[in-house]
């Protein structure tokens, strides 16, 4: 605000304009543009005449795109059998439990009710 004998003239911040800086003259649009990496590891802006949005690549969340999840991925978790779904980076990718394999831990490596292969520290000192 800069005073100007009885009145006063408003030195509006960039982005705004009007007599009290009360519009906004940079739209959602010019937001995206002006800040490519606004939305963070890959996400991509986009825009419609209210406002802005990040779309996050798969494995990442948050209104930048600037968390990592690894609960589960979008939309739905991939894994078979228990496996949890992580996003590497580049895909998603299954951490199988023990006893699976596969790309989406859909293959058994255990026979059924082995106990002793599930659980080989069940007996001490090496005993069968």
């Amino acid at each position: 605000c800069i005073a100007s004998g009885n009145t006063f003239v408003c030195a509006c911040p960039f982005g705004y304009s009007g007599g009290r800086c009360e519009e906004q003259t940079l739209t959602p649009n010019r937001i995206c543009d002006r800040n490519p990496t606004l939305c963070k590891q890959g996400g991509t802006c986009i825009s419609n005449s209210t406002h802005f949005q990040c779309v996050c690549r798969p494995g990442t969340e948050g209104e930048y795109c600037e968390k990592n999840t690894t609960i589960s991925c979008y939309p739905t978790n991939p894994c078979f059998n228990g496996g949890t779904c992580y996003f590497n980076g580049f895909e998603n990718v299954c951490s199988c439990l023990s006893g699976y394999t596969g790309k989406r831990c859909e293959e058994q490596t255990l026979i059924p009710n082995r106990i002793c292969d599930i659980n080989p520290t069940l007996c001490k000192q090496g005993s069968a």
